[in-house]
């Protein structure tokens, strides 16, 4: 019978040596010594984990296992939106000036044991830094679209940390299921802008990376509830 269990506790080298061995497709992030599940923060059981650094691995076995435990993945709204999102954005960015990832990389959070990985990521192209293990250490903009179970911590932890970042200017949470997009947009070392976004024919202005998308586009073929 499967237990969850957990006493382990990993190191950063473990974490990122296990999203080599998943081919960096985004199941997980990392917390002090604790591998969670990206898409509802619970903790990965130790079972799944000694299998995935056993060479015994499989892929499909892996994902066998991980439905067991009701491993929650994105849903069609998310993966939409998401899509939408980074299209709209690639049209008007400026690749001279900036970079623009899905669900990768990682994120380095500052004086933490600690590694996040936003839906959506903005960094200059012209100075992005990575540490030794390859976390990037300064975006300018991180986009996180909610589910709900990970929509607490997305709006309280992940809140928090993304503005530890100095260099961050801009934090972005968008509704997968209604319109709604809450948008923080440093204005000092400490001090925080928070625009409200709910309506079908308003922009949402990115001005960290210059862009200026219709709120039409975001949630385009998106089944919003009514």
């Amino acid at each position: 019978m499967l237990t969850e269990v957990k006493t382990t506790l990993y190191s950063l080298d473990d974490y990122l040596r296990l999203v080599e061995i998943v081919e960096d497709k985004p199941f997980f992030e990392y917390s002090e010594g604790i591998i969670y599940w990206r898409y509802d923060q619970k903790e990965v059981p130790e079972e799944i984990l000694d299998f995935l650094f056993s060479p015994d691995y499989d892929w499909y076995k892996f994902m066998q296992l991980a439905l067991q435990y009701h491993l929650e993945m994105k849903s069609k709204n998310h993966s939409l939106i998401n899509s939408n999102i980074f299209l709209e954005i690639g049209k008007q960015l400026n690749q001279e000036k900036y970079n623009l990832y899905t669900e990768d990389p990682n994120i380095k959070i500052p004086n933490k044991e600690k590694s996040r990985m936003p839906d959506l990521c903005a960094t200059s192209a012209i100075d992005e830094k990575r540490d030794e293990k390859g976390l990037v250490e300064n975006p300018i903009v991180n986009i996180e679209i909610l589910l709900p179970s990970t929509q607490k911590i997305d709006k309280t932890e992940k809140l928090e940390e993304y503005r530890s970042i100095p260099s961050l200017q801009e934090y972005i949470m968008i509704e997968q299921d209604k319109i709604g997009i809450e948008q923080h947009i440093r204005k000092g070392k400490s001090k925080w802008e928070v625009n409200l976004l709910d309506e079908k024919d308003k922009s949402l202005q990115i001005k960290a990376i210059e862009v200026d998308i219709a709120i039409a586009k975001i949630y385009n073929k998106v089944a919003l509830k009514k």
